[in-house]
């Protein structure tokens, strides 16, 4: 996402501010609303780092998008599949998540929920396999963002990744990456020669 707003930034179409994380979330919560201007639309953030290992408070950060009336985009990259993230108790409107991480789907596969009433337009328009006579992108959910032949194979990927996530149990899995974090950390700390 960061080289999409980026480009937008750059090309003039948006202005951009960054909010800084911070290990309070009162402070890091703050950090964001400060950043809001009359003219703000949208507030973008990742659930989680995958290089810090931080974990963003989405749920304060939501609450404050919907006061302010701002539409709140969650970054599910590092998360989804392995933690909680619910459109209503953390109050976003759209979560994005890559199908290769945790959701332990193929590459090239991904998903963009949008919840009901938020209506977003097309960036690419074309043949979605339904509809087919009517030379008008369709204006409904999900087709209105199917343009093209779809990866099938990897949607089915995604779909067996999913499976295994409900049968071992979310929890359960975070907690066995937790403990292998855990292991490697102990071990790096023992090594006289880890870096």
């Amino acid at each position: 996402m960061w080289r999409v707003v980026s480009k937008l930034k750059n090309d003039g179409i948006i202005d951009l501010d960054i909010a800084d994380y911070n290990e309070d979330d009162t402070v890091c919560v703050n950090n964001f609303v400060s950043r809001i201007k009359p003219n703000t639309s949208l507030i973008v953030c990742m659930s989680a780092s995958n290089v810090f290992g931080v974990v963003f408070p989405i749920a304060k950060i939501g609450e404050q998008a919907r006061k302010h009336n701002i539409r709140f985009i969650v970054d599910g990259a590092q998360t989804a599949g392995i933690m909680p993230l619910h459109s209503e108790t953390d109050h976003f409107d759209i979560l994005c998540a890559p199908g290769h991480k945790c959701l332990l789907g193929q590459m090239g596969t991904g998903f963009m929920a949008v919840r009901e009433g938020v209506k977003l337009n097309p960036f690419m328009e074309g043949g979605t396999g339904s509809n087919s006579l009517d030379a008008q992108q369709p204006d409904f959910m999900p087709d209105r963002f199917e343009s093209g032949t779809l990866n099938n194979s990897g949607i089915i990927s995604l779909g067996a990744g999913i499976d295994f996530i409900h049968e071992k149990g979310m929890r359960n899995i975070y907690n066995h990456e937790m403990r292998a974090a855990r292991l490697l950390y102990d071990g790096l700390d023992q090594d006289p020669k880890a870096i």
